[in-house]
């Protein structure tokens, strides 16, 4: 006959065990990260940063910072500021210097969702800007897609979906469009997007969107 009560015991004490080694993992990563933040009067504030990190890993969470991001404030205490609330921030992540800065591309459409977030600043140039926007992965890690927003320096933007299918002359055509006005480059579009690999595409956005920058 089972021992109920012994299966109830051990199923107790080994979720004890999960937390314990969750409160162990997460109390190695610190809840906050000295950072900056921009207000909408362009004062520069420097400021503790409270990073999201995912469930069970030291991986930080980066795309909990789309709407809001949370100051700590050792006399005011928690400052949620949204997009409407500050022009942007910053801060440094492993070596790596991390700008969102509160950008709204618009709407495609009146039943489209708003575009105004916080978006990550991967090029800020003279002609145009390149912001990353979202990364999907599946629950092994796997990439399935990435959405980027280019713009100009006058305003025009459009955004960018990487995935599997996606076809290498879609994404050629769309950025000659886009760079229609900067025909030199045309032909570094020409070259890139061979690799059957559509992850490593986002290096040769980078590598035109700097292209245009320099020309």
């Amino acid at each position: 006959m089972i021992d109920i009560y012994k299966m109830t015991m051990k199923y107790y004490s080994f979720l004890f065990f999960l937390l314990t080694l969750f409160s162990y993992a997460y109390a190695q990563t610190p809840t906050t990260i000295p950072g900056y933040y921009v207000t909408n009067t362009n004062d520069t504030v420097n400021a503790q940063i409270k990073m999201p990190h995912y469930i069970f890993s030291n991986k930080a969470m980066l795309i909990k910072f789309a709407e809001k991001v949370t100051i700590v404030d050792s006399v005011k205490g928690n400052m949620v500021f949204k997009v409407n609330d500050i022009k942007g921030f910053g801060f440094l992540y492993n070596d790596n210097r991390y700008q969102f800065l509160s950008k709204d591309f618009g709407r495609e459409n009146a039943f489209s969702a708003s575009t105004h977030r916080f978006y990550q600043a991967i090029i800020l140039g003279q002609k145009s800007n390149l912001y990353h926007r979202l990364t999907t992965v599946d629950p092994s890690g796997r990439i399935l897609g990435i959405t980027y927003f280019l713009e100009k320096s006058n305003g025009t933007n459009t955004a960018i979906y990487l995935f599997a299918r996606i076809q290498p002359e879609f994404i050629r055509n769309l950025l000659k469009q886009f760079y229609k006005d900067n025909v030199v480059v045309h032909t570094l579009i020409d070259s890139k997007f061979q690799n059957k690999s559509f992850e490593t595409w986002q290096n040769d956005i980078i590598e035109i969107v700097q292209a245009v920058n320099k020309l």
